[in-house]
């Protein structure tokens, strides 16, 4: 396993681990976040919706993210993030 891989492993299993507490076993199955590793590249989706995938990295490049050398913000806010923004937009639907 490739420590990109354990970094986005590690930040899908803590939001899950967040919405288990918040939720339940009942709803956290259908809303879980999913890390898909497919031919080549990485997928994460959240109710079936790719919220990040590597082959077109959507994450804000930090020049200076630490002293040395930049790089993408981390990946578990920017996963959060994502999932708010989700909210925010199924929020508006009105039935």
């Amino acid at each position: 396993m490739t420590e990109e891989h354990s970094t986005i492993l590690d930040a899908v299993q803590n939001i899950n681990a967040d919405l288990y507490k918040q939720l339940g076993d009942d709803t956290v199955y259908v809303l879980s976040v999913i890390l898909e590793p497919t031919a080549g590249y990485q997928c994460c989706e959240w109710m079936g919706i790719t919220i990040w995938h590597s082959e077109d990295d959507s994450r804000e490049y930090i020049e200076e993210y630490d002293q040395f050398k930049g790089d993408y913000e981390p990946m578990e806010p920017y996963l959060r993030k994502q999932i708010m923004i989700l909210l925010s937009k199924l929020q508006k639907i009105q039935l």
